[in-house]
């Protein structure tokens, strides 16, 4: 037995409401499309209109006006080029700092250069014995600040004592760092 499934002439397979949704979306279509051009024509005035009255007030600036943003612009200046001078700042009197806390009190500095622009120091120095000069390297070392210590030119003096020379070699930014207090 088979069964046969058969339309009428007058009805439609499936197309009920279909006309209605094709209006609709094409409703849409065209609100969203006037919407655009709506706020496109729009857009353009109120830029035109903005750039004319920029025109308009820039052309009616009096000359007291000007005279007062030429000094704002020139001290302007004047803090960005005092903010560079502070960002750059060398603290040479972290070297003072440095020995303060680390000079031994049985060694003594004859000779003293800084250079700083490599972060490097040379000392000349004398020491009462050996035992000094060690401890003395040992105290800066610990404090910490070097890269690297050098010490060449040891000898022994007539008079006494043990004379040398030390090179000390400072990190990058050890005269870039802002003192510390105590």
């Amino acid at each position: 037995m088979a069964i046969e499934i058969s339309l009428k002439k007058n009805e439609k397979a499936g197309i009920g409401n279909q006309p209605l949704v094709v209006y609709l979306s094409a409703a849409v279509f065209l609100v969203s499309l006037a919407g655009y051009l709506f706020i496109g024509y729009y857009n353009s005035r109120i830029t035109g209109r903005v750039m004319a009255l920029d025109r308009e007030i820039s052309n009616n600036k009096s000359g007291q006006i000007s005279s007062l943003e030429e000094k704002v612009r020139l001290t302007q200046k004047k803090i960005i080029d005092f903010s560079s001078l502070i960002e750059n700042r060398v603290f040479t009197s972290n070297i003072s700092q440095f020995f303060e806390k680390t000079v031994h009190p049985k060694v003594y500095f004859t000779a003293f250069d800084a250079d700083i622009k490599t972060a490097t120091v040379v000392l000349g120095g004398k020491a009462a014995d050996f035992e000094s000069l060690g401890q003395q390297l040992i105290l800066f070392k610990e404090e910490g600040g070097l890269n690297r210590l050098e010490v060449d030119n040891v000898s022994l003096e007539k008079e006494g004592g043990i004379s040398f020379k030390a090179n000390l070699y400072f990190k990058e930014d050890f005269f870039r760092r802002w003192p510390k207090t105590n």
